[in-house]
């Protein structure tokens, strides 16, 4: 796993993931050719709070909607930066298996029972999420043979342009070791509010 190393939300949601299992495994469920559920231990994480679990859907011809209906569909996020003029829809007709729509919606039940304020909104929004549900849109960036994709691999070098203009530049977070006491230890303060160790460390 690799996020922007730049935003708070990524620092949050690495240190998470560090309390898991690195050899567990995350399921990636299809229901059918355009559906599908991946799992996630964010479920029962304190002030994150997922519903169920992440869904995603298949974008259709018709770009403004996925297999999963309008309300997973982001188009802004669906045609391409690197690809000028080019239109969501025909990126769909183009690369039909290469984008998606996974949302994230919180579980509203369980932020009703929070007790803890959020520290950047008024007190009305108490016992309410302190993050959207939000869609994104997930794109192929490489083939299966490796080779980069002919259009988001270029999307994504400029997603992760550096402040001095290198393409692929910017500094990015990922996991340093696969043992799981270390990745604890690592996640400081995130570890602490989640309770403890899943098993014992040294």
């Amino acid at each position: 796993m690799c996020l922007d190393a730049e935003t708070v939300w990524a620092r949050n949601i690495i240190g998470c993931r560090a309390t898991g299992d690195p050899v567990g495994i995350t399921n990636f469920t299809f229901v059918s050719p355009v559906k599908g559920f991946i799992s996630t231990g964010l479920v029962n994480v304190p002030l994150v709070w997922v519903e169920d679990g992440f869904p995603f859907y298949k974008y259709t011809p018709d770009c403004d909607t996925t297999a999963g209906g309008k309300q997973w569909c982001d188009p802004s996020k669906c045609a391409s930066t690197s690809a000028s003029g080019t239109t969501c829809a025909q990126l769909i007709a183009q690369y039909p298996n290469d984008m998606w729509s996974r949302p994230t919606v919180f579980n509203k039940e369980k932020w009703r029972n929070n007790v803890i304020p959020c520290p950047w909104a008024p007190i009305s929004n108490w016992r309410k999420p302190w993050w959207p549900d939000t869609t994104y849109t997930l794109k192929r960036i490489v083939l299966a043979d490796g080779s980069p994709h002919p259009v988001f691999w270029n999307e994504w070098l400029e997603h992760t342009k550096a402040a001095d203009g290198t393409a692929g530049g910017k500094m990015l977070q990922s996991y340093m070791s696969d043992h799981w006491c270390n990745r604890i230890k690592a996640a400081g303060s995130v570890f602490d509010l989640l309770g403890g160790p899943p098993h014992d460390c040294p």
